[in-house]
């Protein structure tokens, strides 16, 4: 049986609820809470190769720190992992994935996508 990774905040209420579809398949889990839980850089690379998507894709862009900080700024893609790394908040969520399937669960209805 395969096991999902959810990339978790259990502040936010997609997280919860794309939490929750995943608990109804009765599927094993892993829930890693990614503000307590720090990724490491290799980690990110992979969610990013799994989801298909470049680093900037992966941000969110209405966190304060982003916004006040980094918004106006060219930055490399290698520049813009460190800071997910630092400033986990600014890191898109729910993000789930399912062996080489994954997705920002954002409706959190999205995951229904990787439950093959």
């Amino acid at each position: 049986m395969n096991k999902i990774k959810i990339y978790h905040n259990p502040s936010c209420s997609k997280s919860r609820r794309a939490l929750e579809l995943i608990l109804e398949k009765k599927m094993k889990i892993e829930i890693i809470e990614y503000l307590t839980q720090p990724i490491t850089i290799k980690e990110l690379k992979l969610i990013l190769k799994v989801l298909k998507l470049k680093p900037y894709n992966i941000v969110r862009k209405n966190e304060k720190v982003w916004k006040e900080n980094y918004s106006k700024i060219e930055l490399t893609e290698k520049e813009i992992i460190k800071l997910i790394i630092e400033n986990p908040i600014i890191l898109e969520r729910p993000i789930v994935i399912n062996n080489n399937l994954g997705v920002i669960a954002r409706p959190a209805e999205r995951v229904q996508e990787i439950f093959s």
